[in-house]
C-alpha cells in the first residue's frame, strides 16, 4: 500500500497542464485576432499568459484547495505511513538522503475501523505519545528529516542491497552446470531466481534491522554509523554544502528536521515531480513557445507540448516504478499500474 502511494506520488503535480494550455490557447487566438505578429511582442504574451495560469492554479491550491477541502499531498503520505506504522528512508545521492519517521503511536497498526478511530481520537486529546521522533534536537511532532549519511552508512546500506541483487547469477551459474538449459529455460530459471521469496524475505528483514538499530541506536552503533539530530546551517542550506561532521574523519551522520512552513513543502518531495514543479512548468512553457514561433500554429503547439508531458509521465512512471521494485526489495507485480 505504501510502495504504491509513493508511485503514484512520484508523477503527481499540483498543477494542471491540461488546463493551462487551455486557457493558453483562448487568450493565444484573442492575441492572434488582434494583429500580434512580432516574434518578441508574442513570446512576452506567451509568458505573461503562462505565468497567470500557473500563479492561479498556485493560489487556488494554496489558498483554498489545500487549507479547507483536503490537506497537501506530502501531509497526506506520512498520515498515511503513520498508520501503517512504517516509516521511509529515502535517499538521493551518495551521502544524502530524506527519513520520514512514521511510527506509530498507536498499540496496533492493523484495527478495525472503530478502533482507528478512538485511536485518532486519543492522538487529538493528546493521551498517547507524539509522533515525533524521541531524540535529543528534534522537535516535537516533526516527522520528516533530511539525512546527510557517512560513507559507512552508505557501504552498509550497499553490502545489503548487493547480497540481494548478485546472489541470483551464482543461484543461476549452479543451475546451468547441473543441467542443460534452453534459452527460454535460461530466463525462466533466472526470473524464478530473482522472485525468490526466501532470499527476498532474509534482505527484507536485514535491511530492516540495520535501519531500525541505526535509528534508535540500539544497541551502541559503531563509529561511522552515530546519529545526531541538529539543524542545517544557513551557509549549508542555500549552498546545498555537506556537513562537515558527515564528510570529516570522525564519521557522523545527521538527521536535519525538515519541518514546512508557508513557503516551502516538505523537501523529500524533490525526488518526485513536485520537488520540481517550476522547472516542469518553465519546460512546458519553452516547448509551447518554441513550437509556436517555428509553425506559428496555436494547436500543434499544445499538441507537441501536451505530447512531451505525457512521454516524460510515461518514462517517470516507468523507470520509478521499476526502481521502487528495485531498492525496496519488492516483486513489481504488486505495484499498481
Amino acid at each position: 500500500m505504501i510502495a504504491n502511494e509513493f508511485d503514484r506520488l512520484q508523477s503527481m503535480r499540483k498543477t494542471s497542464l491540461e488546463l493551462s494550455l487551455f486557457l493558453v490557447c483562448i487568450c493565444s487566438i484573442e492575441s492572434h485576432q488582434n494583429g500580434t505578429n512580432n516574434i518578441i511582442e508574442e513570446f512576452a504574451l506567451n509568458s505573461c499568459f503562462w505565468i497567470v495560469t500557473i500563479a492561479v492554479q498556485k493560489f487556488w491550491q494554496f489558498a483554498f484547495f489545500e487549507r479547507y477541502i483536503t490537506e497537501t499531498k506530502s501531509q497526506r503520505f506520512i498520515d498515511l505511513c503513520t498508520l501503517a506504522n512504517i516509516s521511509v528512508v529515502l535517499l538521493d545521492d551518495m551521502h544524502h538522503g530524506y527519513y520520514l519517521h512514521c511510527r506509530s503511536p498507536y498499540e496496533f497498526a492493523d484495527c478495525d475501523i472503530k478502533k482507528l478511530c478512538d485511536n485518532m481520537r486519543s492522538e487529538g486529546q493528546g493521551i498517547v505519545p507524539s509522533r515525533g521522533l524521541d531524540a535529543i534536537g528534534a522537535p516535537e511532532d516533526c516527522q520528516s528529516f533530511e539525512m546527510f549519511i557517512s560513507d559507512t552508512f552508505q557501504k552498509q546500506c550497499r553490502d545489503v542491497s548487493a547480497c540481494h541483487l548478485l546472489s541470483f547469477p551464482k543461484r543461476l551459474i549452479i543451475i546451468c552446470l547441473q543441467a542443460r538449459l534452453t534459452y527460454k529455460n535460461l530466463l525462466s530459471k533466472l526470473y524464478e531466481g530473482i522472485r525468490d521469496p526466501e532470499h527476498l524475505a532474509s534482505s527484507i528483514e536485514e535491511m530492516q534491522l540495520f535501519l531500525i538499530s541505526f535509528i534508535e541506536q540500539s544497541p551502541s552503533p559503531p563509529q561511522g554509523l552515530k546519529r545526531v539530530v541538529r539543524t542545517s546551517g544557513i551557509v549549508e542550506r542555500t549552498l546545498g554544502l555537506v556537513p562537515v561532521e558527515v564528510r570529516g574523519t570522525n564519521e557522523i551522520n545527521i538527521l536535519s528536521p525538515d519541518e514546512t512552513t508557508w513557503a516551502k513543502d516538505y523537501l523529500f518531495l524533490d525526488v518526485t515531480f513536485l520537488g520540481i514543479e517550476l522547472d516542469l512548468c518553465i519546460h512546458d512553457f519553452l516547448t509551447y513557445t518554441v513550437i509556436q514561433m517555428s509553425y506559428h500554429k496555436i494547436y500543434v503547439s499544445a499538441i507537441v507540448t501536451y505530447a512531451s508531458h505525457l512521454v516524460r509521465t510515461a518514462l517517470r512512471r516507468f523507470f520509478g516504478s521499476r526502481n521502487l521494485a528495485k531498492k525496496s526489495f519488492m516483486d513489481s507485480r504488486f505495484l499498481s499500474k
